[in-house]
C-alpha cells in the first residue's frame, strides 16, 4: 500500500511540473495548465486547449522526454502490485480452504468477540484445531494476525457452518453478540449435526430455555456465571485460588474427559493398575454410560467401555493421556 502512494505522489509531482511550466511559460490558466499537463503526460492527444508558443513547444518536448518514462513506469508498477495483492489474497484464500477441508475432530468458534477470542486463546493453548467465523472483517483481520483459520461469514447461514466442516467437528462455540443470533446457530448447527457438542452464550437468562431447546449442550449465563463468581470469592477465597489454578492460561495443571473406547490402555484395568498417578494425573471422578456419576471413584473400580474419566493433572502428561486413550 505505502508503495502505491509513493508512486501516485510520484505521478502528482510529475503534473506539478508540467502545470507550473505551462502557466508561467504561456500564461495560462490554472485549469488549462492542468489540463495540458495531464493530457501530455498521458498521451491521449485530445489537443492543446490554445496555441503553443516556440518556448513552450520546447518545454513539451523535454516535458514528454523526461516524464514519459516516469508516467509508464508509475502504471506498470501500480498494475503490478494491485495484481500482486489479488494473487496473494487468492492463494491465501485457497490455502484457507484447504486446511478447513482437512480439519478434523476440531472445534467451530462463532463469534470473534470478547469471549471468542478467550476461547481461541484456551483452545490454542492446548493445541486444539478450531476454526472462527466471523462477518466482520476487522475481526477476520485480527484473528488472521494470529494464524488462526478464519471464515469470514454469517454463522447462522447453514453454508458456512457447512464450510467450517459441522459434519466432522467436535465442537461448537456460539459467543456471537446477540442472543437472538447465538439462538439461531444452536439450531442451524444441531440440525446439521446431531451429536456434535454445542456450547452457547447466553447475555440474559431469559434465553437460556430457547438455547436449551434448540439443542445446545451446555449454556454459560453471564450473570449467572459472573454472580456464582463473585460469591465463591467472597465465601472461599483461598479455594477459588487453588481452582484456578487449573484453568488460568499458561499454567501447568489442566482439566480433561476421557472416554474409554475397546482400544484404551486403560480398560479393564483398576485404577492403582492403569498407572495415572505415575503420570503425575488424578481421576477426580468416573462418569458411567448410564449417566452415573462415580465422586470420588473407588480405586478398584475396574474402567470398562464407554466410561468418561474426568482427568486432573499436568498439561504435558494431559497431552498424553489424550493422544493415547
Amino acid at each position: 500500500m505505502m508503495k502505491i502512494i509513493r508512486l501516485l505522489v510520484l505521478m502528482l509531482v510529475l503534473t506539478l511540473i508540467g502545470t507550473f511550466g505551462f502557466h508561467y511559460l504561456e500564461d495560462w490558466s490554472l485549469l488549462d495548465s492542468v489540463y495540458m499537463a495531464v493530457i501530455s503526460l498521458s498521451t491521449v492527444g485530445y489537443g492543446t486547449p490554445h496555441d503553443l508558443s516556440p518556448q513552450g513547444k520546447i518545454f513539451v518536448i523535454l516535458y514528454l522526454m523526461l516524464s514519459l518514462g516516469f508516467f509508464l513506469y508509475i502504471l506498470s508498477e501500480i498494475g503490478r502490485v494491485l495484481l500482486e495483492t489479488q494473487l496473494r489474497d487468492w492463494f491465501k484464500e485457497r490455502k484457507m480452504t484447504k486446511e478447513l477441508q482437512t480439519l478434523e475432530d476440531h472445534y467451530i468458534i462463532c463469534g470473534f468477540g470478547g469471549m471468542g477470542k478467550n476461547v481461541c486463546n484456551e483452545l490454542s493453548e492446548k493445541d486444539c484445531g478450531f476454526v472462527i467465523i466471523d462477518r466482520d472483517p476487522e475481526a477476520i483481520k485480527e484473528a488472521n494476525s494470529y494464524h488462526w483459520p478464519w471464515i469470514l461469514g454469517d454463522a447462522t447461514d447453514d453454508q458456512v457452518l457447512k464450510a467450517a466442516g459441522i459434519d466432522r467437528a467436535k465442537g461448537l462455540a456460539a459467543v456471537l453478540p446477540s442472543d437472538s443470533d447465538n439462538v439461531y446457530v444452536v439450531l442451524s448447527a444441531r440440525i446439521l449435526s446431531s451429536d456434535i457438542q454445542i456450547i452457547a452464550k447466553a447475555s440474559d437468562d431469559s434465553v437460556i430455555s430457547k438455547l436449551e431447546k434448540a439443542g445446545a449442550n451446555r449454556v454459560v449465563s453471564l450473570y449467572a456465571t459472573g454472580a456464582s463468581r463473585i460469591s465463591q470469592l467472597l465465601t472461599n477465597p483461598k479455594v477459588t485460588d487453588f481452582l484456578e489454578s487449573f484453568s488460568a492460561t499458561g499454567t501447568e495443571v489442566d482439566f480433561a474427559e476421557v472416554e474409554v473406547t475397546k482400544e484404551s490402555p486403560y480398560l479393564n484395568k483398576n485404577l492403582i493398575e492403569a498407572g495415572f498417578r505415575d503420570q503425575g494425573l488424578i481421576i477426580v471422578g468416573i462418569r458411567h454410560p448410564n449417566g452415573e456419576l462415580m465422586l470420588p471413584p473407588s480405586t478398584t473400580h475396574a474402567i470398562g467401555i464407554g466410561d468418561l474419566l474426568i482427568v486432573a493433572g499436568k498439561s504435558d502428561a494431559m497431552k498424553s493421556i489424550l493422544e493415547t486413550a
